[in-house]
């Protein structure tokens, strides 16, 4: 029992970033934020710091508050679980062909989470949990990878490689460009559910 009571914030942190990250990619305006990390064509270690500077910010709301009202977590658990998920994170996006075999379902890994950064068209919206795919198999979201599988990586759409100037002011772009072409329609015919046109 002892063993297993620290993993309690990382496993209540992984429901919080499951959904956190999901969000991200079904509700347009949080995906233009969370794009930049998908840009990247060779997955590597180095694609775990590559995130809008928003990003951060916003999971503070969206998995650090929530996690804080649920669980009282202190300092050497709260940094337990931080280095975990900063180590962890380097891991599985690290450009190493290591499956991970029959601890797949239960540990997320390289192989893994490549499938969630593949163009592939039966990737789209797979594998969405930081730690524990179990999430993904409880809300229908796992796609376990095929052996030897090792997918090309990147934006379904294509996009040109992200500058400096797309990564800090990309997002706010599309929202304007989103909010002028909203307000210019007649309100008859505005999306609901805050989709792009």
């Amino acid at each position: 029992m002892h063993l297993v009571l620290p993993l309690v914030p990382l496993f209540v942190f992984d429901f919080f970033y499951y959904w956190h990250h999901r969000l991200q990619h079904r509700i347009p305006v949080l995906w233009e934020q969370h794009k930049l990390h998908h840009t990247e064509r060779s997955l590597n270690c180095l694609t775990n710091l590559r995130h809008h500077w928003l990003e951060e910010p916003m999971r503070v709301f969206t998995i650090t508050i929530p996690l804080a009202a649920l669980i009282h977590v202190t300092p050497v658990p709260a940094t337990l679980v931080g280095s975990l998920l900063a180590y962890w994170s380097i891991f599985f996006h690290a450009n190493l062909r290591l499956p991970l075999g029959p601890l797949t379902p239960l540990l997320t890994g390289p192989q893994h989470h490549r499938i969630h950064h593949s163009r592939q068209p039966e990737h789209r919206d797979k594998n969405f949990a930081a730690f524990f795919p179990v999430w993904d198999l409880l809300f229908g979201t796992y796609c376990r990878a095929k052996p030897g599988e090792w997918p090309a990586t990147g934006l379904f759409e294509e996009e040109r490689r992200a500058t400096l100037s797309d990564a800090v002011i990309g997002p706010f772009a599309a929202w304007a460009t989103h909010l002028r072409a909203t307000s210019s329609r007649p309100s008859s015919t505005r999306r609901v559910r805050g989709t792009f046109p």
